[in-house]
This record gives C-alpha cells, sequence and structure tokens, in this order.
C-alpha cells in the first residue's frame, strides 16, 4: 500500500487571540515558583532549595512573558494525515528548507503529538522518531521561524500547504506549545 501524507491545517498560534493570551498567562503562571506543585516544593527543600519557591516580581514574570512569546511569535502547528506509513516515515523527516543554511541547520518538527484519524484525541506519547502502529493517524508539530513560501518537506519529498489559519481550540488541548528550558 502507499504511504499517503497529507497537511490539513498550517495554524498560527497568535491568529488565535483569546487563545494565545490565556496560554501565555498559564505557562508564566506555571513557572513561578510560589505555584510549583507541593511535590516539585517538597523535592526543592529535600535537596536544600527550598529559598528558591519564592513569588517571582511583575518584571520577572514579564521577562518570562517575554521569552515565550519570542519563541512563539514565527512558529506555526502543522497538522499531516497519515495513511500507510511504511517503515520510512519519519517525524524527523518534516522540515523547512531555508536555502540560505546548511540542511542540518534547517527547521525540523518539534513537540510531535499524534492524535486519532478524526483528530479529536491523542494517541499517545511516543519516544522520539517512534510513531504508532496504526494504520491511519494525524500528526500534529511546531515548527519555529515559519516562512509559508519555503514550504515544507516531509519523508517523501515536498508538500503542498494550505494557508495558514488560527489554531484550533482542539489543538490548543491536545498539541499545546511546549518550551525549551
Amino acid at each position: 500500500m502507499l504511504t499517503v501524507v497529507s497537511v490539513i491545517g498550517v495554524y498560527s498560534p497568535k491568529a488565535n487571540r483569546s487563545e494565545y493570551e490565556a496560554y501565555l498567562a498559564k505557562e508564566v503562571a506555571a513557572r513561578n515558583p510560589i505555584n510549583f506543585s507541593d511535590e516539585t516544593k517538597a523535592f526543592l527543600a529535600r535537596v536544600g532549595r527550598s529559598a528558591e519557591i519564592v513569588d517571582l516580581s511583575p518584571d520577572e514574570l514579564g521577562e518570562i512573558r517575554k521569552e515565550l512569546d519570542r519563541e512563539l511569535s514565527g512558529a506555526v502547528l502543522i497538522e499531516v494525515l497519515v495513511s500507510n506509513p511504511d517503515s520510512s516515515f519519519s517525524i524527523g523527516s518534516f522540515v523547512q528548507p531555508n536555502p540560505v543554511l546548511p540542511s542540518g541547520q534547517w527547521q525540523v518538527a518539534w513537540c510531535e503529538k499524534f492524535l486519532t484519524p478524526d483528530g479529536a484525541a491523542l494517541l499517545g506519547d511516543f519516544a522520539f522518531n517512534k510513531v504508532p502502529t496504526e494504520k491511519r493517524y494525524r500528526v500534529a508539530f511546531y515548527i519555529h521561524d515559519w516562512k509559508q513560501e519555503r514550504g515544507l518537506n516531509g519523508p517523501y519529498g515536498p508538500l503542498p500547504l494550505p494557508p495558514i489559519e488560527p489554531m484550533p481550540s482542539r489543538l490548543w488541548k491536545l498539541a499545546p506549545y511546549e518550551q525549551v528550558d
């Protein structure tokens, strides 16, 4: 059977402003040590780091928000439908070409999530470059520093792209952005 990979959507997190602002607020609050879980606070106390459990200043929280906003500003979430994947299918093969950089420095799929064929639920977490065994599923992933005109290469070559749209609410829940620490 022939493997088919088709792009369902290219989504801008910032274009869905209310979801984007809610996401930023939640993530900034989660990075404030005063809001850490009781388990994390207990661990920090056990290892002699309880002095780090302080409420960050508005300026510090603003810096966290600014950094997260900077990271997400140029990113898009791409959702693809995969049918009959063969053994050469790899998430690491999704890249955005950049003619001014060596191919090893092109932007690649980040923070991938595997979804049911209808895109309504997660299939589960998979180790890097491991994929589901199902014959049909969706995968959503981020690409940083996105430039629509450069296109997207997948495991079997260039992929046609739809226009950029606001990120759907379901994907904010199923495939939230995870910042590099």
